[in-house]
């Protein structure tokens, strides 16, 4: 349930929140672009965005239209995936609440819709003749689709009826942000020390095509919650929107749906995600001497590759040939090489061995790409995607340790052992029934 739930954030519609995936602090060669009328780049629309689209759009990012440093753009988008990640994990904690009834015993609602199926809401719930689920297209329609007989949960980012799934959910989604801090930077990354045959790599080190690896083998300190000296939102007081007929969500649409509907700071009526993200901004420049991330000597050579995306300054608008990108650009020279597990060159991401950039296979020591692509796969542990996977695989119990200390700290130790017998066991022990 939680690979599902980590896994929903690349799919539509929340590939696109950039926040999720922690790209774009790509400050060792950024190129500003943001955009408010759209963040995909199509033909026709290159235009830049009118005065009243800005006027239209402005408190809806966060004053991406004066953000005018690459250093500091870059560091507000370390800073909004860091956040991202943080209010998933605690907005985890808070719905974790549901787990239980008044008298601390567990909630029947657990042991209901115990695939996470169910997706509550007039538009789309309830089954047709043949037990088909209401389901969104995620086109602007909303379909009849045969859901009944699978077995794959249907995370919608809005609250189920069962608590179980809301808490899971939450913290697959957090979960999801930090394990790809590792897939898309050059964290845990070695850099290639010798020339080859391949244009990426034959790139001095420290040029865009060539980044520098940190060689970190523990995971990112900002990620270490207990101590980022950053508080955690009280969420029983923010109200939840209505949406209409779309059920209830506990936590903000994508960027682009913000001037419909979303969670309202009580005190301004502010969305609540903006306003939270100044208000986390604020704690986090207090909490660290007032300097942002990559100011920082341990981060300072920190890198990500660029994603055209929605991102909390704007929409980011990338150019993969000309800028350090998330997969890169393609070279038709890979194409011909029996070796070559990608045709595409010069990017970060190591998400899966196959499909991506060959810098997930090259031997770290040597700098030289596989033979073949047998060669490529036996390289697997000695490539940046081992070590990529190794430190997520850290810093994901690092997470599950701190989750379960903030349910102790919110509930007491009683109600907490309670509530993650409920989420680790698919079958309640005696004494919670």
């Amino acid at each position: 349930m939680l690979f599902h739930a980590d896994d929903v954030s690349d799919h539509p519609p929340y590939w696109s929140d950039g926040q999720a995936h922690c790209d774009d602090f790509d400050h060792f060669t950024y190129r500003h672009e943001f955009r408010v009328r759209d963040f995909e780049l199509k033909e026709g629309e290159e235009r830049p965005d009118t005065k009243a689209e800005l006027r239209a759009s402005r408190g809806y990012y966060y004053d991406f239209q004066t953000v005018r440093s690459p250093r500091r753009a870059a560091d507000l988008q370390l800073l909004g995936c860091v956040q991202y990640a943080f209010d998933r994990v605690n907005l985890a904690v808070h719905l974790a609440r549901g787990l239980l009834d008044t008298s601390g015993k567990q909630n029947p609602a657990t042991l209901r819709d115990v695939r996470c199926r169910e997706v509550p809401g007039r538009r789309y719930g309830g089954t047709d003749k043949e037990g088909n689920f209401w389901v969104p297209s995620w086109n602007k329609e909303y379909k009849m689709r045969p859901y009944s007989n699978k077995t794959e949960p249907f995370f919608t980012d809005e609250l189920k009826p069962n608590p179980k799934c809301n808490v899971i959910e939450q913290l697959g989604r957090g979960l999801h942000a930090i394990q790809d801090f590792y897939a898309h930077s050059n964290w845990a990354d070695s850099e290639i020390t010798t020339d080859t045959p391949d244009f990426a790599y034959s790139k001095k080190i420290g040029t865009w095509a060539n980044p520098k690896g940190l060689k970190h083998t523990t995971p990112f300190p900002l990620f270490d919650f207990a101590r980022l000296g950053v508080k955690q939102v009280d969420y029983s007081q923010i109200r939840p929107a209505r949406l209409a007929g779309a059920g209830w969500r506990e936590f903000p649409p994508r960027l682009e749906a913000k001037k419909k509907a979303g969670l309202r700071n009580s005190r301004d009526g502010r969305l609540f995600y903006l306003s939270r993200f100044d208000e986390f901004r604020r704690q986090y420049l207090k909490a660290h001497h007032n300097r942002y991330p990559l100011s920082e000597t341990a981060y300072s050579g920190l890198q990500s590759g660029c994603y055209t995306e929605q991102t909390i300054l704007g929409n980011r608008i990338c150019w993969e040939d000309r800028q350090l990108g998330h997969y890169g650009f393609d070279n038709p020279e890979r194409e011909k090489a029996p070796w070559a597990l990608s045709y595409q060159v010069a990017g970060l991401a190591k998400d899966t061995l196959t499909g991506t950039t060959d810098r997930a296979a090259a031997d770290l020591k040597t700098g030289v790409l596989p033979r073949n692509v047998k060669d490529a796969e036996n390289k697997q542990a000695r490539s940046n995607y081992a070590n990529a996977v190794a430190v997520a695989t850290a810093d994901t119990a690092r997470q599950w340790k701190y989750f379960q200390q903030r349910l102790a700290a919110t509930y007491g130790k009683t109600r907490a052992t309670k509530m993650i017998d409920i989420l680790t066991h698919d079958q309640p022990a005696p004494d919670h029934a």
